[in-house]
């Protein structure tokens, strides 16, 4: 759960955020997972909201530091078709 305030080409507005994970221990650094994420704009010019569907896979690098990389799509007009994204983590 998530919230942000966003200014974008002079819109204001701010964005909830929801995201749902099933994960897998395929050892004890590595990780499948399933994500469903749903963004949602309020007070923006267009106040609509994206559902995404990805899957992906972590792996614990060192003991602070998780990268994991993720593919997915969009569920409703407003998602994009296709994302992919590296996202690099630290665990304190």
């Amino acid at each position: 759960t998530g919230m942000a305030l966003l200014r974008d080409d002079g819109d204001s507005y701010s964005q909830f955020e929801q995201t749902v994970n099933l994960d897998y221990l395929l050892t004890d650094r590595l990780d499948l997972f399933l994500e469903w994420e749903m963004l949602a704009d309020f007070a923006s010019v267009d106040d609509a909201s994206q559902h995404l569907l990805s899957t992906g896979v972590s792996f614990l690098w060192t003991e602070p530091l998780q990268v994991s990389w993720r593919v997915g799509t969009g569920l409703n007009d407003h998602s994009p078709d296709f994302l992919t994204s590296l996202r690099f983590s630290l665990v304190w």
